[in-house]
């Protein structure tokens, strides 16, 4: 009894479940020593059906109406729906990637026999919780080489599954297009194992279009039978080594492109290179107009796009005869087609290396471009093969080191008791169980294990992948590790690549370990190399003031242009940080402490009164001893911003920034300003306008204009005279505190708002330091623009030195030596980084920089300590020292001579240290 299902499966929603691809799934069986094979008893029934589609699926025969109670064959969607359940019964056994099941194929693969017993027993009892029948004559368990989704599969390689090709040579020629369809849809099944496919099938695909009468010539019979033959002396196709360097071969003519992946593997104890993919196709009409080279880029392009599961993360040499492939990735003036293909292969430039070969070396590709007579005497252009092509070397010098090396490593196995009991065992073949359990665990458990081999009188350690010499003594190690990482060959780089050049030479116990550490510890680097990932230092809260008129800011904008009848060229900006009101004066860049206390009391304190807290950067007139005088007179306290850290004061920047942005928009190029009334500007007489637009703008962190915070009401400005009604926005006296209460206090939440904003964006870039008082660090070179030497080529850090003192939690002070010793000693501690000192008992070899660590001073009173620099005042009959103090805690500061005591003492050593060397 069968069931017609044509006319269910046209209205039938198609459900798109992927099914695995077979190429991909044989891949998994490479390096597998033991395979298992089993199949579903009748596939499709193992899935029952619900009640909803029981009815669609009857069958109507003259005793009555039959309904299916599980999945038939047949269906559009069954594939799809019993994929979908085999996957749901196995997901964790898929994920791990010994498992395969291909519809109702199921494939099991392991490396070693325990594990492939326990594997097995893990599906079969999953199988009957699920009540899943297996067809036992169908199973074959624990084989090294089976058959398996029409192939013969094995660790090392793939083949055609000869008695499927049996079955189609035994077949007639194909009488009807139906039947050379079906021909050539089980041929394409195994066209990655037939070298120059492409061509074969061709007169054959011209009788499949349905305006072709069907019809058998001579052509079309050869072409038959050069597939028929192809299938039968198809090669093994090697399993691919993903260790291994792929060999790539492209090539390409007027009708065909052609390709084939190979790689070198050990076969039968001799390195041989064997195909590992082979893939063709025909040229499209279009394409039937490109150049040759353009014709091997595109065929580059498209191979990459079909072979990306292989070559994906992998290294590969793609081997072609045409100099513009090999162009391609560098080219600098790419047309239309080759712009579009250099982007597609930008993917694959770290790992894919294009080599060019002669015509006469480059013969595994298809074939498909040269379709020529034989390469014999015969033949005109006859080309003598080479078994090797010349390779000119001149010899510049010959070392033989490794005799010396190795006779070192012989004498060390002496020293130690493992490598000695070792050495024994191996070369005596000794199988006294007493000396094996002397060893140490984790020597004795390797043992076992069979990981030990002594060739040549040295022991070698054996891997999954390789065999590297091992050593034991310290000066060796050593003598591995610089060459690995140290030597001009190894150029300081990465962890990560030095310990790849270590696992490829040589092995210790714990030698991924001590080479990580031997990387860090590297002076050279922790000066050389920039910083990587979170810097250090999480965002601080900067107490608030409380009230209008607490804190301000003061702040200097110099480099402006000569402008006004005074010739000002520098802005003096006060902000108000509770309102963030600011005010502009011009001023002039070389004004005296005093001319700016003095333009403060005529311009600022009448609207603003004495200033509580100031916080200002390192200005030298704000640090003079007038300035700090008057501060004590006014009882107002100076707040500096950390050294090389604008961020200190966000809010004075940010203010800065847009007062320069909007001078630059009216004074772009000159330095006047011409309006639409004809009236000229400069950039002075603009101060007042611009600072009204500021204050009448809204602030983003407040959520209000600083003039509305200031005099609780909205300011009228040119454009409200513009309105035919002008609206009296004055609140009344009963209702003016309520809107004064709602103003601060909607003011205050958007300003915690706000930083709570920039904090959690700040933060996650930033980390909490890791170091404390006392501790050695090196510190940026960022911001030092007078070392030694070129300053592209300057160490990212220099050091080390030690830290004083804290200053917060995001600022420290160090103790400098050297030439560095008159910098500035506070720094925040993004950037700082700790320094990380060398094990002598570890790496013996290794001269690390002598630590110049000076002894802190944790003095308390307030002796200066020692001269810094010195400028001449008033006409240059007056001299003052920036000087430091012994604590910390005090500020480096300008004093005149005459008020620092001692000083012939300090004026005598610093003149000592400034004057040249002989």
């Amino acid at each position: 009894m069968v069931g017609d299902f044509r006319a269910l499966n046209t209205y039938t929603v198609p459900d798109r479940y992927p099914t695995p691809r077979t190429q991909e799934d044989l891949i998994q069986l490479s390096k597998a020593k033991y395979i298992t094979s089993m199949d579903a008893l009748k596939g499709f029934h193992q899935n029952s059906l619900a009640p909803k589609s029981k009815k669609l699926l009857r069958i109507i025969t003259h005793c009555g109406i039959y309904e299916y109670l599980r999945m038939p064959f047949g269906i559009k969607n069954a594939p799809s729906h019993y994929q979908r359940m085999i996957n749901t019964i196995f997901p964790t056994e898929l994920s791990e990637g010994w498992l395969i099941i291909y519809i109702d194929d199921i494939i099991i693969c392991s490396d070693s026999w325990s594990l492939h017993l326990e594997r097995l027993a893990r599906v079969l009892n999953k199988s009957a919780e699920v009540n899943m029948e297996i067809t036992l004559k169908k199973c074959n368990i624990c084989f090294e080489e089976l058959k398996a989704l029409g192939h013969i599969v094995s660790a090392l390689s793939q083949g055609i599954d000869k008695n499927k090709v049996a079955a189609v040579l035994l077949k007639p020629l194909p009488q009807n297009k139906k039947e050379i369809m079906s021909f050539l849809g089980f041929s394409n099944y195994y066209r990655q194992h037939l070298k120059d496919f492409a061509i074969l099938p061709k007169s054959l695909y011209r009788i499949c279009d349905q305006h072709t009468v069907f019809e058998m010539t001579q052509e079309r019979i050869e072409g038959y039978e050069k597939i028929r033959k192809a299938l039968t002396e198809a090669p093994l196709l090697l399993m691919p080594d993903w260790n291994i360097t792929f060999k790539f071969y492209i090539d390409a003519c007027v009708d065909e492109l052609g390709a084939s992946l190979c790689q070198v593997q050990i076969i039968d104890g001799k390195p041989t290179e064997g195909p590992v993919f082979y893939i063709s196709r025909q040229i499209k009409p279009t394409e039937a107009r490109y150049d040759a080279s353009k014709m091997e880029c595109l065929w580059l392009i498209w191979t990459l796009e079909k072979l990306h599961y292989y070559l994906d993360g992998s290294v590969f040499k793609e081997i072609t005869d045409c100099n513009a492939v090999k162009s391609l990735l560098n080219m600098k003036t790419p047309n239309q087609h080759m712009l579009r293909w250099q982007i597609a292969i930008q993917e694959y430039r770290g790992n894919m290396n294009i080599v060019h070969e002669a015509v006469s070396i480059h013969k595994n590709a298809d074939g498909l471009s040269r379709w020529a007579l034989a390469n014999t005497p015969d033949n005109p252009a006859y080309v003598p093969l080479e078994a090797e092509p010349p390779v000119p070397i001149e010899v510049i010098n010959i070392t033989d080191i490794g005799t010396e090396f190795l006779e070192e490593v012989r004498e060390s196995y002496q020293q130690d008791k493992n490598f000695h009991i070792l050495t024994y065992l191996s070369d005596k073949d000794c199988k006294d169980t007493s000396l094996v359990n002397s060893l140490d665990e984790a020597w004795k458990n390797s043992y076992a294990g069979g990981r030990f081999h002594l060739f040549y009188g040295i022991i070698y350690h054996r891997t999954k992948h390789s065999c590297l010499m091992k050593l034991c003594i310290r000066l060796l190690i050593n003598t591995i590790l610089h060459e690995c990482h140290n030597s001009i060959y190894s150029e300081h780089l990465s962890g990560d690549r030095t310990l790849e050049k270590v696992k490829n030479c040589a092995w210790w116990p714990s030698w991924r370990k001590e080479t990580i550490e031997y990387f860090h510890t590297c002076d050279r680097c922790q000066n050389a190399n920039r910083i990587t990932g979170k810097k250090f230092g999480l965002m601080i809260h900067i107490q608030e003031p409380k009230a209008p008129g607490e804190v301000f800011h003061i702040y200097q904008v110099t480099a402006l242009p000569p402008s006004g009848e005074k010739r000002y060229n520098a802005c003096l900006v006060i902000v108000d940080r509770y309102r963030k009101t600011p005010i502009f004066l011009q001023c002039h860049k070389d004004d005296t402490v005093m001319d700016t206390a003095l333009l403060l009391r005529s311009r600022v304190i009448s609207h603003t009164a004495l200033f509580k807290n100031i916080i200002s950067d390192r200005d030298p007139k704000f640090k003079s001893a007038i300035c700090n005088n008057l501060h004590i007179l006014f009882g107002t306290k100076l707040s500096f911003s950390t050294a090389y850290h604008p961020q200190t004061d966000g809010l004075g920047e940010r203010i800065i920034e847009n007062l320069e942005d909007m001078i630059r928009r009216f004074c772009p190029y000159e330095l006047e300003f011409n309006d639409s009334d004809g009236f000229t500007h400069d950039w002075c007489t603009l101060i007042p306008a611009l600072e009204l637009a500021y204050k009448t703008s809204v602030y983003s962190s407040t959520g209000q204009t600083p003039a509305m915070l200031e005099k609780r009401w909205k300011s009228r400005l040119p454009a409200d005279t513009l309105r035919k009604e002008i609206v009296d926005t004055h609140s009344k006296a009963s209702s003016f505190k309520i809107m004064l209460d709602k103003v601060k206090h909607h003011a205050k939440q958007s300003m915690n708002n706000a930083f709570d904003y920039e904090k959690h964006k700040w933060d996650k870039s930033h980390k909490v330091p890791g170091f404390g008082v006392g501790d050695l660090v090196l510190v940026s070179t960022l911001n030092f623009n007078n070392i030694k030497g070129p300053k592209k080529l300057k160490d990212s850090y220099a050091g080390t030195f030690v830290i004083v003192a804290f200053h917060g939690t995001n600022a420290v002070q160090v103790e400098f030596s050297g030439e560095l010793e008159n910098k500035h000693p506070k720094f925040a501690v993004s950037l700082i980084k700790p320094y990380q000192p060398t094990d002598k008992k570890n790496f013996p070899l290794r001269n690390p920089i002598p630590l110049t660590v000076p002894p802190v001073e944790q003095s308390t009173d307030n002796k200066i300590k020692k001269f810094i620099k010195k400028r001449r005042l008033g006409g240059k009959n007056q001299r003052e020292y920036l000087v430091r103090y012994r604590n910390p805690v005090h500020e480096d500061e300008w004093l005149a001579e005459s008020k620092i005591p001692d000083s012939d003492k300090l004026l005598r050593r610093f003149r000592h240290e400034r004057r040249p060397q002989a």
